[in-house]
């Protein structure tokens, strides 16, 4: 009994996060902290429409779990907080949560990081909404 009791402990402890909510299960390098900006967007009756350097279209994602996005044109600034996490076996698929503040409902898509490049996938959901979205790492 003792054995299973220790076993626990040690088990619960081992599964806590240091860094708290918004933590990264990805590898450092590739990490979803920092500025990005929007390069691709991919579905919808569009197709594929892609987006200069320069665009003012960004995303950016603190380490402490929370994340702005700004478009260029508006001056609307959406805020809120994330957490990536790893979805399990067989496919291990990064999930990535974003609740945006005064929102009720989370959001919830596969993310990917891959040579300074952030792939945000959504489940198409309808007509003209894209289901890919890429930005590219600003420095």
């Amino acid at each position: 009994m003792r054995t299973w009791l220790a076993f626990l402990i040690l088990l619960a402890a081992c599964n806590k996060s240091a860094n708290g909510p918004g933590s990264i299960i990805l590898p450092k390098n590739n990490s979803i902290v920092g500025t990005w900006e929007l390069a691709q967007e991919v579905g919808g009756f569009v197709g594929i429409l892609n987006y200069p350097a320069g665009n003012g279209t960004t995303i950016e994602f603190t380490s402490a779990g929370s994340f702005k996005q700004a478009s260029v044109g508006s001056s609307t600034v959406l805020t809120g907080s994330y957490q990536v996490t790893i979805l399990g076996s067989p496919n291990k698929k990064n999930l990535l949560v974003r609740k945006y503040d005064g929102s009720p409902d989370p959001i919830q898509d596969s993310v990917s990081v891959s040579n300074n490049q952030l792939s945000i996938s959504t489940p198409p959901a309808c007509c003209d909404i894209p289901y890919l979205t890429v930005y590219r790492r600003k420095f």
